[in-house]
């Protein structure tokens, strides 16, 4: 129940009422019709507002899944013809010729995972993810991400940890989605730790209130760290922080850019598992490096349906 308060000055309100109460009435009348319509063209502008953002919302996703698959046929091509060309003698034994292809190769399936992104990041927007369960061990994810970015972390000279407490049982998840989504918190980690720094994986079982039996894991990096008022919104599609113009598309190179969709993928792998994530950092500093702690808590058991 709403209450509309009226300010009159108390003189002349007094006596208006003494002279010509129903004038007083009247004026009070008006005063609350004149509001009443001033919020209903508030509540109609507000309507229609939302309803131009959700066709906007709507229209930027119907173009990101069109993109998406008209990008896939053109990509399909360039890896296919990249594969025929290194077989030629001739590129196999002309190391300017490899480099070349190395680096076509390497940005055709940069494009890809950017191209698979956007779909999957479509999926999640119109609750279409779909999520199939076989037992997955955490184990060997981070063992296969180890492999994955053993280059990098040489070159970079950071050190990956990956830490078991004690026994963790197989989650029933799925295994591509869950490869992905510790794939971008280890890039994002990556990314904005300085060569030199430490990267560590740490997961364990625990219990969770209104989950139960769960998996509980921690991507921590000796990193630039990250502002409270980001922690929420860097889970958002295409959220960037810093300056767009000076976007770099390095994915694993420090403070290397990306189209923003990693996290936000990441975000709806993990709900769709019926799972959470979050992350702490005590704020952004590129001397002090207090990094940030990304963490993961996995039901071990599909949530039931309600």
């Amino acid at each position: 129940k709403e209450t509309t308060v009226l300010e009159f000055d108390r003189e002349v309100f007094e006596h208006l009422m003494g002279s010509s109460p129903q004038l007083a009435w009247r004026m009070v009348r008006t005063t609350f019709d004149r509001l009443r319509a001033n919020d209903q063209t508030a509540l109609n502008d507000l309507r229609d507002a939302y309803q131009t953002l959700e066709r906007l919302d709507k229209a930027k996703l119907d173009f990101i899944t069109i993109a998406a698959h008209e990008l896939r046929t053109p990509l399909t091509v360039i890896q296919g013809y990249a594969d025929v060309l290194r077989n030629n003698l001739r590129i196999k034994t002309d190391p300017i010729l490899s480099e070349v292809l190395d680096g076509i190769v390497r940005g055709a399936v940069r494009l890809h995972e950017i191209v698979n992104g956007m779909l999957d990041i479509s999926k999640i927007d119109t609750e279409t993810l779909q999520v199939s369960r076989v037992p997955v061990l955490l184990q060997s994810i981070f063992t296969e991400l180890r492999g994955q970015f053993a280059e990098v972390l040489a070159e970079r000279n950071l050190t990956l940890h990956i830490k078991q407490i004690g026994d963790v049982p197989y989650i029933e998840g799925d295994p591509n989605l869950l490869h992905k989504v510790f794939y971008q918190l280890c890039a994002n980690a990556i990314k904005y730790t300085p060569d030199g720094g430490e990267i560590t994986i740490t997961y364990w079982k625990t219990e969770v209130e209104n989950m139960g039996a769960a998996a509980a894991v921690v991507v921590q990096d000796t990193g630039i760290g990250i502002n409270s008022k980001h922690h929420k919104a860097i889970f958002e599609k295409f959220y960037q922080i810093g300056e767009v113009a000076l976007h770099s598309s390095g994915k694993t190179t420090f403070k290397g850019g990306g189209p923003g969709l990693g996290l936000a993928l990441v975000k709806g792998a993990i709900e769709a598992h019926g799972g959470m994530v979050w992350v702490e950092s005590e704020g952004y500093n590129e001397e002090t490096l207090p990094g940030s702690a990304f963490k993961v808590l996995l039901p071990i058991q599909p949530p039931e349906k309600t």
